[in-house]
This record gives structure tokens, sequence and C-alpha cells, in this order.
């Protein structure tokens, strides 16, 4: 059985998380991590902004809405109710929870990886294809981060997870 702990600042980010536990344990089985602490701090537009430039040396754009404080196994987010101030506007709450899903692999792989980070193209793929944030069987979806998600999930079709695991600097 998987030990992992989430906590967050925000009571129903927490109860949604909570709510994701079949997902959380997908991934953790996906890298092999068998434990994991992991704090999701929820913060308004302009603390998101601040903190994204403090801890990453520069400017977040309106397309930001997460990112991980790795070496704290932490993920920061933008609060729903601010979305309204980015290229999010039109995203629903459980899109959101799939940012919140898609750091937590972010914080997972960076541990399986022990911080030696795949391409940017392998880093987001792999965090868009586990967090389900396209139907990549129905082909919905358009940008980067979608074709990032596409080329795993056709790569998982024709390869094992293991190569995968591989390529992502995962050793097992």
């Amino acid at each position: 059985m998987k030990k992992y702990s989430i906590s967050s600042n925000n009571e129903k980010v927490q109860n949604s998380v909570n709510n994701c536990t079949e997902k959380i344990e997908e991934i953790l089985d996906f890298f092999n991590i068998d434990n994991v602490n992991v704090t999701i701090k929820v913060l308004s537009y302009d603390a998101f902004k601040k903190e994204f430039k403090d801890y990453l040396n520069y400017d977040s754009n309106d397309c930001t809405a997460g990112f991980i404080e790795d070496d704290k196994n932490m993920i920061v987010v933008l609060d729903y109710d601010d979305y309204k101030y980015t290229n999010h506007h039109s995203k629903t709450y459980d899109d959101f929870i799939k940012t919140v899903i898609h750091e937590f692999v972010h914080v997972v792989h960076s541990i399986a990886c022990k911080h030696r980070y795949p391409s940017d193209e392998l880093w987001e793929g792999i965090a868009v294809y586990l967090s389900n944030q396209y139907d990549f069987e129905a082909k919905i979806g358009s940008g980067s981060y979608y074709e990032y998600g596409l080329n795993i999930y056709n790569y998982l079709k024709e390869h094992d997870k293991e190569s995968l695991l591989s390529i992502l600097n995962v050793d097992n």
C-alpha cells in the first residue's frame, strides 16, 4: 500500500484532492514511489505571481496556473477564483483540479528522477498525460502541452512503461 500525505492551505482543494485517491495512487505506482508528503499552497493572483518570481527568478505569464517548489515537495497553484485574471478564465473547477494533479506529477517525477530533469517536452508531456488533462483517444485538445501529452500517449502504445521511465531519467 502506498503511503502519502497531501495537505493544503485551502479546504476546498484539500477535499477535492482527497477524492482523487485512485489517480494519486496511479501516479505513485507509475513512478514506483512508495511514500511522499506533498503540500499544496493555493495563492491569490498577486501572491502567486510574487511567489513564482521569488522562487524561479523570472516573471510568470498569464498561461501559468501552477508550479512546484521541488526542494520542498510543494505545489503552488493560483486560486481558482483568480483564474479570471488569466488565460484560464474559461476553465472549470475540474480543470483546476487537473492542474493540481499535473503539478503533483511533477513533484513525484522530480523525486523519481532525483532532480535530473528530462527535456521540457517529456517533463510536461508526462504530467499532461498522467493528469488526464486531455482526451487523447478522442483527439480533443490543442497546443504544445496537448502535443507533448499526445506524444507520451502514442509512445506508450508501442513501448513499455520501463522504456519510458528510462527516457524520463527514472532509475528503477
